[in-house]
């Protein structure tokens, strides 16, 4: 999933984790609290762990799925950026395979000798 630039009252899905699921929603503003962005919605009804556009996830209103990332084509060896929440810093490794469920990503981080499995994954050139 790429990073998402929202304006006022742009349609989106909100949730705070991966177990809820999407609620449709007007765009209000991001906040920074404690490290972490939130995005908050019109009509105060708090503010959101994650947020992605209305508009192409339709199909997520009402579920837990969460998006595939736009980027899906990576060869083994690419160096790419991993991360499994919207909010979490970008780390860098490199691409082994996709999972076979295909909901994640199997990946070497930078600096270590075993692969884990991401949720993002996007191109990269560190």
């Amino acid at each position: 999933m790429s990073e998402e630039t929202f304006t006022p009252f742009q349609r989106v899905l909100v949730r705070e984790n991966n177990n809820q699921s999407w609620t449709a929603a007007l765009f209000s503003n991001a906040v920074i609290l404690n490290g972490l962005i939130y995005y908050k919605t019109s009509g105060g009804y708090g503010a959101w762990r994650q947020c992605i556009p209305y508009e192409g996830n339709e199909a997520y209103l009402g579920k837990t799925d969460t998006p595939m990332p736009l980027e899906t084509e990576f060869q083994f060896g690419e160096k790419v950026e991993v991360r499994d929440e919207i909010q979490d810093d970008w780390m860098p490794a490199i691409y082994v395979c996709r999972e076979l469920s295909h909901t994640s990503y199997k990946v070497i981080c930078k600096g270590s000798s075993h692969t884990s499995s991401y949720i993002y994954c996007r191109h990269a050139d560190w």
